[in-house]
Order: C-alpha cells, then sequence, then structure tokens
C-alpha cells in the first residue's frame, strides 16, 4: 500500500476531539524507534493516548491533529500553558505521516492559533540531531535562542514582533582572512567554531552568510602544490551546509582573476598587469582557461551547499592591460562564463566594491565614465550587488528599478587598508552600528551585510548589529542583555555581560584622553567576564583576554608612557597563556626570540590606535 497524500487521504488538521484516544493510541503505534528517538514529552502508552483527548476542552492547552475523513490520526501537535507570552510547542507523527507536509501544516495551525488568540510567539526543544526538525522550524520562522545546559537540546523561539523585519536580508560576510591566527581568524577554525558562530549569527537574526576565498586557499586537486587546502573547502562547506540548515542563504565569492600564487609565478605571460595587490592576479583575456581551471572546481564544490557567488573583480587584484580597457564587458563575460557553468545551480551575484575607482583613477588608465552604471545595465534581475555603504542613492534607485538586490555593506565594522590588526582588540562600535542602521533605512535600503574578520573578540558587535537588522528600535543594551541570556541563560548574568560590553564602548569613546579613571572601566569588564567563563568558555575567554591586553595598552598610555620593549614583553607574556592569541606568539613563531619582534610590531600599531581612537 503506498503512503497515502494530503490529497488521496483527505488529510486534514483540526482540533483533537474527546473520542479521539484510539487513534492516537493507533499512531503511537505506527511511530518506528527512529520517529521516538527525539521525543522526551511523554511515554507512548494507551493511557497517555486516552489522556490527550480528554483534554479536548482545556483552555490551558491548544491540540491539534492532522487526520483523515475516517478518523486516522497521522500526526499531531500542541502547546500548553496556553496563557503564557510564548506558549511552549511539542510536534510529532506517525511515519506514514512523514515526508508528506504534514509538520508544517501542523506547526502553522498552531502558530495562527497563537496569533489570533494574542500570544507574543511560542518556543519550543529539538534535540541537537534532528536536523530535519530544526530545518523545519526554521522554515517556519524559529531562530535559534540558546543551548540546553545539557548540551543535548537546543531552545528556539518564533517572536511574531520580528516576523516584519526593517531589512530583508540580514547577512554576515565572515571573512577568513588568510592570517593564518589560530582561532582568532576564521581561515584557522574547525567545523565546531563555525557551527557555534552561525547558531549566534541565527539566533541575532541573521538570514544570509558569504565566505570569501582567497587566491592561497584555492585548491584543485591536479595541483600537489594546493592540496594543503582541501582541508579548508571540506570545513567550508560543512559551514555553509550548517547555515543552510538554519534557513540562511549563503554566497561563496572569489575574484575573477584570482589564481594560488605559484601559478602567478609559473606564468609571467598570462599576468595581469595588476593594482592594489600583487602576485595572485592574471588577465582575464589572456589567462581565462588557466583560471578556470581553479575556479571551476571551486563551484563545483560550493554549489551544492550554495544559493550563489558572488564576484569580486576590484579586490584583491586588478588588470588594466590594453585589453582589459573596455572593463564593463569584462564583468559580463565573467558572470555570463560562471552562469553558463552554474547552469542553474546558483545565481551569479557581482561585487561593486571599488568600481567608484575606475570612474575616477586616471593614473591606472583611462577612467571609465559611468562604470557603475553600465555594470548594472548589463546584469539581470535578481542579481545582488554588493556596495560600499556610501553609494549615491541614484544608483541604489537604479538596482531597485532593474529588480536588482543592493547589498550595502557596514566596512567600518572591520578596517582594512592598513588597519587590519585593530581588529585584534574588542571594539563593539555600537553607537557607529546604530547610524549606519539608521541611514540605510533611509536611503531604502533592503539588504545589509555586516562585515567581520576576528568574530571571537567582535561578536558582540555582530549581535547588535543583526539585532538592530530587524528591529531598529531595539535598544544597545536591550540587545546586549538578549545576547547574555544567549550565552548564560541567567537574566543576572545578561545584565552583567551587557554592563561589560558597554563599559568597552565607554572606553573607546574617551578618545586619546588617557586616565586611571578611564582604565577602569575596562578593569571592570575584565573582572565581569572572567566570572562568566563558565559557560562558553572559549568565546568569553576569549573577549576577557582581548579586553584584558586592551587594559594593559591602556594603562601604558595613562601612566605616561615609558619603555615599548617592556610593554611589548609584557603583552607576550600574557598572550602565552591566552588560546586566542595562540598565532601571535606560538604557531608562526614558535622561538620565543622571535616571536617578540612581532609582538612588538603589533603593540607598536596597537598603541597609535589608541592615539586615534
Amino acid at each position: 500500500m503506498s503512503t497515502p497524500t494530503p490529497e488521496s487521504a483527505e488529510i486534514r488538521v483540526r482540533p483533537i476531539r474527546s473520542d479521539d484516544g484510539s487513534a492516537m493510541w493507533d499512531m503511537f503505534r505506527r511511530m518506528s524507534p527512529d520517529s521516538r528517538k527525539y521525543f522526551w514529552p511523554h511515554p507512548f502508552t494507551r493511557q497517555v493516548a486516552e489522556d490527550w483527548a480528554s483534554h479536548a476542552d482545556d483552555a490551558d492547552q491548544v491540540i491539534r491533529v492532522a487526520a483523515d475523513a475516517v478518523g486516522k490520526i497521522y500526526g499531531y501537535a500542541w502547546y500548553k500553558s496556553a496563557k503564557e507570552p510564548l506558549p511552549l510547542v511539542g510536534i510529532g507523527s506517525a511515519d506514514d505521516g512523514q515526508g508528506i507536509g504534514l509538520g508544517r501544516r501542523l506547526m502553522e495551525s498552531l502558530i495562527a492559533e497563537a496569533r489570533a488568540t494574542g500570544r507574543q510567539g511560542l518556543r519550543l526543544t529539538t534535540h541537537k540531531e534532528n536536523r530535519r526538525a530544526q530545518s523545519l522550524y526554521t522554515r517556519c520562522g524559529y531562530r535559534f535562542s540558546r543551548e540546553d545546559p545539557s548540551h543535548h537540546d537546543y531552545f528556539m523561539e518564533l517572536r511574531f514582533a520580528e516576523e516584519s523585519p526593517a531589512f530583508r536580508d540580514r547577512g554576515i560576510y565572515a571573512h577568513g582572512i588568510p592570517w593564518h591566527l589560530t582561532s582568532l581568524t576564521a581561515d584557522t577554525w574547525t567545523i565546531d567554531d563555525w557551527k557555534w558562530y552561525i547558531r549566534l549569527l541565527h539566533a541575532a537574526g541573521c538570514n544570509l552568510l558569504k565566505l570569501y576565498i582567497w587566491p592561497t586557499q584555492m585548491v584543485h586537486p591536479d595541483d600537489p602544490e594546493t592540496t594543503h587546502n582541501a582541508w579548508r573547502y571540506d570545513v567550508y562547506r560543512e559551514a555553509l551546509d550548517w547555515a543552510h540548515l538554519w534557513g540562511m542563504k549563503t554566497f561563496v565569492a572569489f575574484t575573477n582573476t584570482a589564481v594560488p600564487p605559484r601559478v602567478w609565478h609559473a606564468r609571467p605571460d598570462l599576468r595581469a598587469e595588476e593594482i592594489l595587490y600583487r602576485g595572485v592576479n592574471l588577465c582575464w583575456r589572456r589567462g581565462k582557461k588557466t583560471l578556470l581551471r581553479y575556479h571551476r572546481h571551486l563551484l563545483e564544490t560550493f554549489a551544492p551547499v550554495t544559493d550563489g557567488i558572488l564576484v569580486w573583480f576590484l579586490d584583491p587584484g586588478f588588470c588594466k592591460c590594453s585589453r582589459c580597457a573596455d572593463y564593463v564587458s569584462v564583468v559580463r563575460d565573467t558572470t555570463e562564463t560562471y552562469r553558463e557553468f552554474l547552469n542553474g545551480r546558483g545565481d551569479v551575484h557581482v561585487s561593486m566594491w571599488g568600481f567608484d575607482w575606475v570612474e575616477k583613477r586616471d593614473d591606472w588608465f583611462r577612467a571609465i565614465p559611468d562604470f557603475r552604471r553600465k555594470v548594472i545595465e548589463t546584469l539581470p534581475s535578481g542579481t545582488y550587488l554588493l556596495l560600499p555603504e556610501e553609494t549615491e542613492q541614484e544608483l541604489i534607485d537604479l538596482a531597485h528599478e532593474r529588480g536588482q538586490t543592493p547589498l550595502s555593506m557596514a566596512f567600518y565594522q572591520d578596517p582594512e587598508a592598513g588597519l587590519e590588526n585593530n581588529n585584534v582588540l574588542p571594539r563593539p562600535r555600537l553607537d557607529q552600528t546604530e547610524a549606519f542602521i539608521r541611514g540605510q533605512i533611509a536611503k531604502g535600503t533592503t539588504s545589509l551585510l555586516g562585515y567581520r574578520l576576528t568574530p571571537f573578540t567582535q561578536f558582540p558587535a555582530d549581535w547588535v548589529m543583526l539585532r538592530k537588522m530587524s528591529t531598529p528600535d531595539v535598544g544597545t543594551n536591550a540587545a546586549l542583555r538578549e545576547l547574555g541570556t544567549y550565552l548564560y541563560g541567567d537574566d543576572q548574568d545578561a545584565e552583567r555581560f551587557a554592563d561589560a560590553i558597554e563599559r568597552i564602548e565607554l572606553w573607546w569613546q574617551g578618545g586619546s584622553t588617557f586616565t586611571p579613571q578611564r582604565d577602569g572601566l575596562l578593569a571592570e569588564a575584565v573582572e565581569t567576564l572572567d566570572g562568566l567563563t563558565w559557560q562558553y568558555d572559549k568565546q568569553t575567554r576569549a573577549l576577557a583576554d582581548a579586553t584584558r591586553v586592551l587594559l594593559e595598552l591602556s594603562l601604558f598610555r595613562s601612566t605616561g608612557g615609558g619603555d615599548v620593549d617592556a610593554l611589548a614583553s609584557r603583552v607576550q607574556e600574557m598572550m602565552m597563556g591566552m588560546p586566542i592569541f595562540q598565532g601571535f606568539v606560538q604557531d608562526q613563531l614558535w622561538e620565543h626570540s622571535r616571536a617578540k619582534y612581532f609582538v612588538r610590531d603589533r603593540v607598536q600599531w596597537w598603541l597609535e590606535t589608541l592615539l586615534k581612537a
């Protein structure tokens, strides 16, 4: 007998009836051990089945069943404590009720009832390994809220007030910049690190994740000098799949002229006449065949776990040769080539980062007037356009008119161009985030992308930005308390955490004036974070330790300076006991006497940064 479909069996979702006890018992018996594996609320006995039916008229419970015309029940869902703002949900089904959309219909019935009766939303728990259920809940609008202290389950919530977010796409560009600083930068992350970060992003309201593949990280199975990167492709692929599980749209990004450095060295005839970075770029016109060797493998690897690719053209390089003078046609040929190869397995999107330079920089080659407008006019509807936050309103309006999506990037979060090491120090930038969100609302932007190089020292800033992308009027302190609750599950700890982050923010607002009172802000933040490392130890410890380094630099300034070498030695000794700084003092420069020069350089850099705060 074939499995019935909702059409053939005329299955409908209705309230449970007092005479449904036998049918519920029959449904329990049609649940295999695998179906019961993650289901904890009650035993599957006849008495429990009769008890469910006896609650048909209970005002404190909402119970729905999926049943056919003769009363056979295939699945059921309920929420108890119906008078609570966020009642607790449960859902289950017999084996012959699975895979036919009943879970979605049952959940939607509960959601409709909760909304109609004035509830603020719903909540549930799901076993960590129950990926199918988590996918269903995410599609229904639930987001991860926190991990159960037992570490067996996840808590998820659906809040009706957040169903109409201010921005349609709320994303993070998690940039695996190849600094090789273990744990600190995402190029070194394990899949467990990625899962922690993706769960945090999802809980904050993120629905888009972008990863960039650097030329030095590219792989081709027939190129033995790149196979050392294969593990990273594996981790990235699993991370993107994990993000998909939580309902995120995913993009993989790379540059159209980028190849591993050894390829550049081996083919001088194909090299780009380079602008910006050097040693990784070939000319698209002359080197297309060689470029596509690596790019096609990249696309083949990631197509199953991405919604599309996002192509960069001006970073990390740019070709100014005479064959690239008509760069509009280079952009067109690149996107068409990738689109043809993907053949419907994903869309091709475009980073317009630096395109304004092409319109202005006669010192590169003859400038192309209206370059950005011309590119926009060559791209199809549905294309995402990654734009700097200062992009002119007229270009944003033109993209909207053509059915494209401007994706404005908050580059200020992790500035580059010689400022990369500043991102190691925790800096929430809460006021800048508020101004950025308000400015993008005024522009009519629908999609935003945060930018992150060092997530473990900056994740509070990511949380606040994403929460304000969903609900711009949420207070910064309220958002930080939500993060504290997510991390520690305790209101008092949440308040302490929010206070610590606000103290760090207040310290940065002090500018270049250093006083003992200002040092006290950081000292109190460190003390508070130290007291919270019992939960999510790795991430809280990373934030506490980075703040402790910042405090040491602040004390140096407030006491009038002194011997920078002595300061660097103190910082190096501190870092030796801090896992987040393993890459500074052990991985690359394991010899103590060599590492001190590396650390001293960073300390000098940071001291100069503090004077410009």
